[in-house]
């Protein structure tokens, strides 16, 4: 007599991480959340944090995003630097393949002139990134 494995499928419904009490805080990344959670006491206008991919940079990015009511950079409705609202505040996930140096180093410069704030989120340091420019560096 042969038996027969049965296989049930549960409807196990996903929610979404991507709040602040969702995200583990561990070794490797508790100076990331420091930072992000100091916010808008930074020390400059902007903040890059670094991981591998899966680290929970995006998940970290987008905490602070909706704490500080951050737009997006390249979701969307353009930035509109010229004219910026009171508190200026931009998310860059992902900045090794954001675009041009160019762009990136004019809303650098733009938002640290409305005395606002930039989060920046790569795999790697910004002084590993290859073939950029110096300024952005």
């Amino acid at each position: 007599m042969t038996r027969r494995k049965l296989q049930l499928a549960l409807d196990l419904r996903l929610r979404a991480a991507s709040g602040r009490e969702d995200f583990f805080v561990s070794d490797s990344n508790a100076d990331a959340v420091a930072w992000v959670d100091s916010w808008p006491d930074w020390p400059g206008p902007a903040l890059v944090i670094t991981g591998p991919a899966g680290s929970g940079k995006t998940h970290l990015g987008r905490v602070w995003q909706k704490r500080a009511g951050a737009v997006v950079y390249g979701e969307g409705e353009p930035l509109d630097l010229a004219s910026p609202p009171d508190r200026v505040a931009v998310l860059v996930d992902d900045a090794e393949a954001a675009g041009d140096d160019a762009t990136l180093f004019h809303l650098f410069n733009a938002v640290a002139a409305a005395r606002g704030f930039l989060l920046f989120t790569a795999r790697t340091p910004p002084a590993r990134w290859g073939g950029r420019l110096s300024d952005l560096v």
